[in-house]
């Protein structure tokens, strides 16, 4: 006789981990930034959440979270979940695209990372250095790697389905994937992928094994951002680049919607950085030439999504920015001041 069981509503008290301090500087001065956070963009995960901001760094956090064993319930529905492995990916579109703006793109990339896309015309190639919010999302795509050199490896620290890797072996580089979700990994290898299905905490590579590694938006996953990163400058050879993007804390869509604002994603975001607590967070763990870039790759991702959130929630109605604040104006903002982006896009240099 089989019996069903009513959803939970709460997590079990007993797969949470309680902080009590920042997980990126380890004070314990703190305020409540957020409360009763519920997963209402995935709706697989039971339980309200509280999320703090750092009164020393800034960062926020969440307290209690999920413990490592419990947090892959949260992730039942997430987007990696998806195969889409026969549809055109993201950069085959982008390049099959024949116009004058594919040409003076092409012509940026070929000269600043040594590829020979076409259309392009090398006379071309200043157009989009002088016109930031073209060139920030060009750099954004290709990870601020540069053009690799024979035999040189990039890491992608949850790769998902693998688009990104298999856009950058066809550059030239050899590849290798992390990505803890067992589908994602699989749709990544039928990419032909090298993709090793393992949770980042279980990451052990022998030092200087690799000369880029990439990680977007994976580090506000991380219950150890900092162990992670430290363990990225020991796997990188001298002079290899880390490149991050992940959510800001600071950015005009969370000071607009506030709880409302999508990137919160409790309890799959354990930690949102700001642009100084990351760049601090680099330095700590060993990276120099530490460098933020300004954005707006992810105003389409959150702003609409936020905005409807708000709806919702009936607070949209009192939100005067939230109504007079529109995609293009926040991606032009962003562009010019990366403070404000919806997403921070920083690297440093091992």
């Amino acid at each position: 006789m089989s019996s069903s069981r009513a959803p939970l509503t709460e997590w079990p008290s007993s797969d949470l981990e309680h902080l009590g301090a920042c997980p990126v500087c380890n004070s314990k001065q703190r305020k409540i930034a957020f409360s009763n956070l519920v997963d209402r963009f995935y709706r697989c995960a039971p339980g309200t959440w509280t999320m703090y901001r750092c009164s020393e760094c800034r960062s926020g956090y969440l307290d209690p979270r999920p413990d490592r064993a419990s947090i892959g319930r949260a992730y039942e529905t997430y987007v990696t979940h998806r195969d889409n492995t026969n549809s055109p990916s993201f950069f085959t579109q982008l390049l099959a695209t024949k116009s004058l703006h594919s040409t003076l793109r092409n012509s940026y990339i070929n000269s600043t990372y040594g590829t020979n896309l076409s259309p392009a015309n090398p006379k071309l190639s200043f157009v989009y250095r002088k016109i930031p919010h073209f060139r920030a999302r060009v750099d954004r795509l290709m990870g601020h790697q540069p053009a690799p050199k024979a035999g040189h490896k990039l890491l992608e620290i949850g790769c998902g389905g693998g688009q990104f890797l298999q856009w950058m072996s066809s550059l030239g580089w050899s590849t290798v994937g992390i990505e803890p979700d067992p589908k994602a990994a699989e749709i990544a290898r039928r990419r032909g992928m090298d993709v090793r299905n393992q949770m980042i905490d279980d990451l052990d590579f022998p030092d200087h094994s690799f000369h880029g590694i990439c990680m977007n938006h994976v580090i506000e996953h991380c219950h150890d951002p900092i162990s992670v990163l430290t363990n990225c400058r020991r796997w990188l050879a001298p002079g290899g680049i880390l490149s991050l993007a992940t959510p800001n804390f600071a950015s005009l869509g969370s000071l607009v919607f506030g709880p409302d604002w999508l990137p919160l994603l409790a309890p799959t975001h354990l930690v949102l950085f700001t642009t100084s607590s990351l760049r601090k967070a680099l330095i700590s763990a060993g990276f120099h030439d530490v460098q933020t870039y300004a954005t707006s790759f992810s105003v389409e991702n959150s702003f609409a999504p936020s905005r409807q959130l708000q709806r919702d929630s009936g607070r949209w109605k009192t939100n005067i920015m939230s109504r007079l604040l529109g995609n293009k104006r926040v991606g032009t903002a962003a562009a010019f001041f990366p403070r404000w982006s919806e997403e921070i896009d920083i690297t440093g240099i091992a």
